[in-house]
């Protein structure tokens, strides 16, 4: 059986390690504090994020959007993080859980576009707001997209 060094007989860690070690629990506590930023910031718990959008205002919208983009890059960083906190005492149920949370997440970044969509139309003159609708079915191009190359004029 080996005996645990004491804190004045390990060896001294490498400024990388401590870097990576340091960055982790950064985002391990970023990412909780991201999260609520994006819930926080929308009224009525996202289930309609139009009316929502619309009540918090641009400020509202901005928050939103940040707390949105920052949850995606912390949280799978998070849980990564938490994961090698259990490598030591059991390597393959943390590596279950660092495959499973690094997956689970790669949807959440997708999902953000369509937070950043409200806000954009939030932005616009209300006159301008439903000028633009592109109605399924129709020919005509969209005044802003043009024909993306497919039209021949």
């Amino acid at each position: 059986m080996k005996v645990s060094l004491s804190p004045s007989e390990q060896l001294p860690m490498h400024p990388a390690f401590i870097f990576q070690r340091m960055s982790l629990a950064a985002c391990i506590i970023l990412a909780p504090l991201s999260i609520s930023l994006y819930l926080v910031s929308w009224e009525g718990n996202l289930r309609q994020p139009l009316i929502a959008s619309a009540m918090a205002g641009p400020t509202g919208n901005t928050l939103h959007l940040i707390g949105a983009i920052a949850a995606s890059f912390f949280l799978p960083l998070g849980y990564l993080g938490m994961s090698l906190l259990g490598m030591r005492r059991a390597p393959w149920l943390a590596t279950i859980s660092v495959a499973l949370s690094l997956v689970g997440w790669i949807p959440w970044a997708a999902l953000m576009g369509l937070d950043d969509l409200p806000a954009h139309l939030h932005h616009r003159p209300p006159a301008q707001r439903l000028a633009h609708r592109h109605h399924a079915g129709s020919a005509a191009p969209h005044s802003r997209l043009g024909c993306l190359g497919l039209c021949s004029h």
